[in-house]
């Protein structure tokens, strides 16, 4: 019987790495290979179909490294055309971004996680990645002599594992080890996609802690590591199409659509919030989570209005028409200071230094984006001198008073003079 080598990264050095998971800068993640003697070198990834057995590799048929590299990463574009994009993107830059390191050895990075290791054969390290900076004007470290010795197959498998490790790289998840970046490489290469679903391939790379899914223009949450429970998987719902309707949106996304933008860059932040589309991508409802850090990240916001040019509305809570134009929009603001000067009037929150909570804003639209009513929080009245609209809060608030605004933005509701 063949003897193996059973390489473990040793649990206590997992939980070291995991508090640091994403100081790529300091740390870095490897491509590596499989060097035995008397046979040529093979991509890690590739040597493991071995003992995972997913099928049988399918080599592309292109001619150069490249070509291959892009070749194998259009496998994915029938289940996930955002993501295919994306890594056709640093693929064609990759060797633009290339280090070439001659006669020295990279010092081995320690995200291997479990790797089982043939007698009279040894891992050798071929590349190194991390986040360009002032320091490092390059992503990639390549030992030249170690490439040099692989064919362009094996090149283009090592391509595909960056690729897929940069994402990992410049995302939310807290992944240690690059295990499930290899097999993932392995799906690519044996070319297990053909035969799945939609809903498999969504549960497949939650299974291998991806955090997004894009659909219909969306950044989708589908997993995050939990402190307390570990992995935990995010719902998606889709429709007949395969298109997401009702999901989690993902903090870490830009969006700019008709008549709403977001944008945030952290990876700290999992989730922005809940929301619904109708069957033909339209946004009809968004909820942004509770916990979401806005000190971190911004909420959603729109543009509206007057002669005296736009004005920025931010909000928690939105609805939307059947042309995805809002027609509410509500948050929870700070104690005061907050204020909105619109089609003339000013209005302006004012709150007693003993009130503790918060308030919330609600903002109601008609279909040509007008504000047509709003209700800041507490008692308005107005203020007989400087004619602002002043919304009054005290310690024991009674219900708040909605004001309704015709579309030439006067006040239609009863507004006493303020005391």
């Amino acid at each position: 019987m063949k003897r193996i080598n059973l390489l473990l990264v040793v649990a206590t050095v997992f939980g070291a790495l995991c508090a640091q998971a994403n100081n790529w800068y300091d740390r870095g993640n490897a491509g590596f290979v499989l060097a035995c003697v008397g046979k040529k070198p093979v991509v890690l990834d590739l040597h493991e179909n071995e003992t995972r057995q997913l099928g049988e590799i399918q080599f592309s048929s292109q001619s150069h490294t490249q070509s291959k590299a892009l070749d194998i990463i259009a496998r994915l574009e029938s289940h996930d055309k955002a993501r295919a994009s994306q890594y056709k993107s640093w693929a064609l830059a990759f060797f633009n971004e290339v280090q070439w390191v001659h006669d020295a050895a990279l010092n081995q990075t320690p995200d291997l996680g479990m790797v089982i290791i043939p007698n009279n054969c040894q891992l050798e390290q071929v590349v190194f990645q991390r986040n360009p900076s002032i320091l490092n004007s390059k992503r990639y470290m390549i030992n030249q002599n170690l490439w040099n010795q692989l064919d362009s197959d094996n090149q283009a498998a090592l391509i595909v594992h960056e690729i897929i490790y940069r994402e990992f790289m410049n995302s939310v998840t807290q992944e240690p080890a690059s295990e499930r970046i290899r097999v993932f490489n392995l799906v690519l290469h044996t070319n297990l996609l053909a035969g799945l679903t939609l809903p498999e391939y969504i549960s497949l790379i939650q299974e291998l802690h991806f955090t997004s899914y894009t659909s219909q223009n969306l950044k989708f949450a589908i997993g995050y590591e939990s402190s307390k429970k570990g992995w935990l998987n995010i719902p998606v719902t889709l429709n007949e199409a395969g298109h997401v309707i009702e999901g989690t949106l993902a903090a870490q996304q830009m969006f700019i659509r008709k008549h709403i933008s977001y944008n945030c860059h952290s990876t700290d932040l999992p989730a922005l919030g809940y929301v619904q589309l109708d069957d033909n991508g339209t946004l009809r409802r968004l909820n942004v989570h509770k916990d979401f850090d806005t000190k971190l990240c911004g909420l959603p916001s729109t543009l509206i209005t007057d002669d005296e040019g736009l004005h920025r509305i931010s909000g928690s809570r939105w609805t939307f028409d059947q042309q995805e134009r809002p027609d509410y929009i509500s948050d929870q603001l700070p104690q005061s200071g907050h204020s909105l000067k619109y089609k003339g009037t000013t209005y302006i929150v004012h709150s007693s230094i003993l009130q503790e909570t918060p308030y919330w804003s609600s903002y109601y639209f008609d279909s040509e984006l007008n504000l047509i009513a709003l209700d800041l929080g507490g008692h308005p009245c107005r203020d007989e001198k400087t004619q602002n609209v002043i919304f009054y809060r005290t310690v024991n608030d009674a219900p708040s008073l909605l004001l309704s605004l015709d579309t030439a933005g006067n006040i239609q509701s009863h507004l006493p003079a303020c005391y």
